[in-house]
């Protein structure tokens, strides 16, 4: 349920993303309610038994897009995620890969903006 990942406060609902074969990719983008600028978190973790590659994006305008992030989650235990830092941002893409046959389950429970 994407919904789940809504708000910027976590409360233990959680968006699960999942990409199962090689190959395969999903995503959640979120739309932020005014442009932000700063450091971006997640509240995250894999399921127990996966290596999810995560990547996240950021557009202002929803065609242009930067990476923020890029790199394996092992922990299965929510925790704090930096995923880097922008400028003037209306769009945040959470998106996991199968980039390796390591089927990617992500949990994701909010999107984070400190400025």
């Amino acid at each position: 349920d994407p919904y789940n990942m809504q708000g910027g406060q976590n409360d233990g609902q959680f968006a699960r993303i999942y990409a199962g074969n090689p190959g395969d990719y999903a995503y959640i983008i979120s739309y932020l309610n005014r442009q932000a600028s700063g450091e971006i978190h997640l509240w995250a973790n894999t399921v127990s038994g996966y290596s999810s590659h995560l990547i996240v994006y950021v557009s202002n305008d929803y065609s242009n897009w930067y990476t923020t992030y890029n790199g394996y989650i092992t922990n299965s235990n929510p925790h704090d995620i930096h995923c880097g830092s922008y400028n003037n941002f209306r769009y945040v893409a959470v998106c996991v890969y199968d980039d390796q046959g390591w089927s990617a389950n992500l949990r994701v429970d909010a999107v984070h903006v400190s400025g």
